[in-house]
């Protein structure tokens, strides 16, 4: 038996290495068409482009040379523009500060001279004829209010209050009745007695 299994098994390594070279020898080939193929296509590529000549006009050069240029000029000007519309606002603020600056004490003294000047100008006659009715009728105004509130609030108060009193009375009113019914109902005897 032991001389069957070493037979068996050189002849199973006898396989592995015959199946091995065999696949060595396929991959050997296929990589060789490979490489013969792709040199075929690069021969064929390179001798295309030697011999085809691609003949541009001069007018689709110039073309698209203009179309070039008007892009640049036209990102060009976009961009000065803006640089030029951020300079002049800036100056423009600047401007416009330093003259608000510059007025602002002389139109504080203007305004407070001409209020000064035209409350001076009003007579204590108009003040008396014209602002003491207003401040009469809008304090006679503000005391009917304070006085309607008052007594909405004392209404109020008093309805609590008579709810009180009513709600106590109805409560005395079953305790009696509950009391003589209970009194009424002993007959002759003269128990008192209360259940809660």
């Amino acid at each position: 038996m032991s001389i069957e299994l070493k037979e068996l098994g050189i002849l199973g390594l006898i396989i592995s290495v015959a199946t091995s070279a065999y696949t060595l020898y396929q991959n050997y080939k296929a990589k060789k068409e490979l490489k013969e193929t792709t040199d075929k296509l690069n021969l064929s590529i390179d001798d295309i482009s030697n011999h085809t000549k691609v003949d541009i006009e001069q007018r689709m050069i110039d073309k698209a040379v203009e179309r070039a240029v008007e892009r640049e000029v036209h990102r060009a000007t976009v961009d000065a523009v803006a640089a030029v519309k951020a300079d002049v606002h800036e100056t423009i603020s600047k401007n416009v500060k330093k003259e608000i600056d510059a007025q602002y004490k002389n139109l504080t003294e203007e305004v407070s001279e001409k209020i000064s000047d035209q409350v001076a100008a009003i007579s204590e006659d108009a003040l008396e004829n014209k602002v003491i009715p207003r401040v009469e009728a809008k304090l006679q105004k503000r005391g009917e209010e304070r006085i309607d509130q008052t007594i909405s609030e004392a209404r109020s108060k008093a309805d609590s209050a008579l709810s009180a009193v009513l709600g106590t009375y109805n409560s005395i009113s079953n305790v009696a009745g509950k009391f003589i019914s209970n009194m009424s109902g002993a007959g002759n005897d003269r128990t008192i007695s209360f259940k809660m």
